[in-house]
C-alpha cells in the first residue's frame, strides 16, 4: 500500500533569507525484508544495497567494481561490508570494515570535523578494534557531535555503547536544537 507523507521543512534560502519548502516523500512500492532500509542512502548500517532493487549480492558485484577503481572510498568498504554480512559472509565483511577503517584514518584532513571521528568510530568498532572505536567516539564527541540519538540507534556502536568510556563522552554531548541546520564551512 502506498502511502504519501509530505513534510514541511524550513530552510535557509539564497542569501540567508528564511524561505520554506514543501519535501513529498513517497515510500517504495517493493516490500524490503525486515530490517533493511529503504534507500542505500539512508542513516542505516544496512545500506546493504546501492540501488533500490538489487540484491546483496549484486551490490556486491557493483560494489567490488566500484572499489577496484577507487580503492580509497571508505564508504564504498563500509556498504560492501554490510553487503557481505547480509550474505553470512562474515570474514569477507570483517576485511571490508578493517579496510574502512584504515582508509578512512589514512584520509584524515588536517582539522577532522566530527562527522570524520562518527565514521571511523563506526568502521573500526564494526572491525573489532574496540580500543581503536572508543578513541574515534571520544574524538568525534571532543570534535563537537551533536546528534545524540544517532549515536544511540545505530548498531556499529553496539560494541562500544555499555563500555563506560562511551557513556563518559556520550554524556558530553550538547544536542543540536530541534529544527536547526548545520553548515559546513569549507
Amino acid at each position: 500500500m502506498m502511502r504519501s507523507m509530505t513534510l514541511l521543512a524550513a530552510g535557509l534560502a539564497g542569501l540567508g533569507a528564511f524561505g520554506w519548502t514543501l519535501v513529498s516523500y513517497q515510500p517504495p512500492a517493493k516490500p524490503r525484508p525486515a530490517g533493511i532500509t529503504e534507500s542505500s542512502f539512508a542513516e542505516s548500517p544496512n545500506r546493504w544495497s546501492i540501488g533500490p532493487d538489487m540484491t546483496p549480492g549484486e551490490s556486491i558485484t557493483r560494489l567490488k567494481g566500484i572499489l577496484a577503481e577507487q580503492p580509497d572510498n571508505a564508504g564504498g568498504w563500509y556498504d560492501l561490508g554490510w553487503a557481505q554480512h547480509q550474505t553470512g559472509d562474515e570474514p569477507a565483511a570483517l576485511a571490508s570494515w578493517i579496510r574502512a577503517a584504515a582508509v578512512q584514518q589514512a584520509a584524515a584532513p588536517p582539522k577532522p570535523d566530527s562527522l570524520f571521528f562518527f565514521d571511523l568510530a563506526c568502521y573500526r568498532s564494526l572491525a573489532g578494534d574496540r580500543e581503536g572505536a572508543l578513541e574515534a567516539w571520544t574524538a568525534c564527541v571532543d570534535a563537537g557531535w551533536d546528534r545524540p540519538g544517532r549515536a544511540q540507534r545505530t548498531p556499529d556502536l553496539e560494541s562500544i555503547r555499555q563500555d563506560p568510556r562511551f557513556v563518559t563522552a556520550f554524556n558530553k554531548i550538547v544536542p543540536r536544537p530541534r529544527g536547526t541546520i548545520r553548515l559546513n564551512a569549507g
